[in-house]
Parts: C-alpha cells; sequence; structure tokens
C-alpha cells in the first residue's frame, strides 16, 4: 500500500453531502460514525456542505469516535460546531487493540489518535460513551479516569507505564465530567432537563463516596456510589465508599 492510502469508501462524496443535507434541511440531527482521517474529513464536508445549502441553525449533529483527524480539520468541526462522541476507554493504550493499531498505522500516526486536549482546546464539545458492546467496561468512572490520566484506569494497570498513551492529551477531571454529564445533555438537546443539577430539572443524579475533583485521580475509577436517583426516587442505595476497580474480559 502506498502513501495515502486509506480504506475503500462506501459512498462517494457527492451522494453523502445530498443525504446529510436532505436530513439537515427536516431537522434531523445527524450522527455518523468515522475513525480514519479521510472519512472524518468527509463527514465534515457533508455538514459544511448541508450548512451552506440550508443556512447555519443549532443542529448538533455528531461524528461518533473520531479517532484520527487532519490537523486542519480539528479546527473546522469546532468551527461547524459538530459534537463529537467520543469513548474514553479508548483513551489508553489497551492490551488488546492499540498494539495492532501501532502496527498498521505507525508510531506518528498512532501518536495522532485521540486529541483530546488538542480537541478540547479548539472548542469541539465532546460526549463519553462506550461503543457496546465492543467494549464491555461501562461505568463513566473508569472512563473519567481514563480520559484525565490517558492510563489505564484498572488497578492491575493504572502505574504500568505500558498503558501510558499520549500524556500531552490528558484533561482534567472535571473536563471528563462534564464528557459524561452538561455535554451528554447537550448533544440530546436536554440540557434544560438534566445534565446538572439545578432548580427545575429531572432529579437524575448519583451520589458517590468521594469528590472527584479532590481525591488523587488514579482513585477516581475506585469510587463507589452510594445512591442512584432516578426521579426523584432512590433506585439503588450502596454500601462501601470505594470499590476495586477491575477489568471486564
Amino acid at each position: 500500500m502506498g502513501a495515502g492510502y486509506c480504506g475503500p469508501a462506501y459512498t462517494d462524496q457527492e451522494t453523502l453531502n445530498k443525504v446529510v443535507a436532505i436530513a439537515d434541511k427536516a431537522g434531523y440531527q445527524v450522527e455518523l460514525h468515522a475513525m480514519g482521517d479521510e472519512a472524518v474529513h468527509m463527514l465534515l464536508d457533508a455538514f459544511e456542505y448541508a450548512q451552506k445549502e440550508n443556512g447555519k441553525r443549532d443542529a448538533r449533529h455528531q461524528i461518533a469516535h473520531a479517532t484520527l483527524m487532519r490537523d486542519e480539520d480539528i479546527q473546522r468541526m469546532a468551527d461547524l460546531e459538530v459534537i463529537g462522541a467520543m469513548q474514553p476507554m479508548w483513551f489508553y493504550y489497551d492490551p488488546f487493540f492499540s498494539y495492532m493499531e501501532e502496527a498498521n498505522f505507525g508510531p506518528e500516526r498512532f501518536a495522532k489518535e485521540y486529541r483530546v486536549k488538542t480537541m478540547l482546546d479548539a472548542g469541539i464539545v465532546m460526549t463519553g460513551s462506550v461503543d457496546y458492546p465492543i467494549t464491555l467496561e461501562v461505568r463513566p468512572l473508569t472512563g473519567i479516569q481514563a480520559g484525565a490520566t490517558q492510563q489505564s484506569p484498572f488497578d492491575e494497570g493504572e502505574n504500568d507505564p505500558k498503558t501510558l498513551r499520549n500524556p500531552n492529551e490528558a484533561v482534567s477531571v472535571m473536563d471528563m465530567i462534564k464528557f459524561y454529564t452538561t455535554n451528554g445533555a447537550k448533544a440530546l438537546f436536554m440540557e434544560d432537563k438534566i445534565g446538572s443539577i439545578e432548580k427545575d430539572k429531572l432529579a437524575d443524579m448519583v451520589v458517590l463516596g468521594q469528590n472527584l475533583t479532590e481525591v488523587d485521580v488514579r482513585q477516581v475509577a475506585n469510587t463507589g456510589v452510594l445512591y442512584t436517583i432516578s426521579g426523584g426516587r432512590v433506585v439503588y442505595e450502596g454500601g462501601d465508599k470505594t470499590v476495586a476497580a477491575l477489568p471486564i474480559q
């Protein structure tokens, strides 16, 4: 495979542009999945085309994964106000997929994956998710720690330098909390109902055993859930303040 090779596209740019523009004109929020830099570029071209055809609106279109991006597309994604639906459990060097990606992409391109801090600094709104069942670990707390350390959030690997991916792209615990709360609510057009504890919003929340912004960042994933509240009712009551963070095999 020569320089500049990318996988085959299953649609052409013109068709993609038209489909996205039709959905956008009808008022739909479009979410598309893209992992390679050429795929992300094609989606941004389609969102830009729709905006030029239909006019700018509060569309909150999304790209799921946005794994690898061209340098110039990071700011373009922010300017187009396209949301990144990210998977923080992929932000560290895991023993399952990372070594294969590095072998296929090469170390230089591998290092350009998941540039979360760069994306955040550019103004891209990002949310947290897991891509289940590809990733079986579904707890937001592990994702928060992984994004803040760029290292394994599990007890057996959190101090292992082999799990460190890109320390320059680590973000704060509070930034990661927003991935799963206010940013997620914004992506759903539900910021007036959920995402933060405010008057007239739904009483859907968890009470944690420790303050995530005050504890050692490597203890975030070990935080226990004391209460889960849904619709103002306590639907779960936990015990211990901390739990063991063990990977799901």
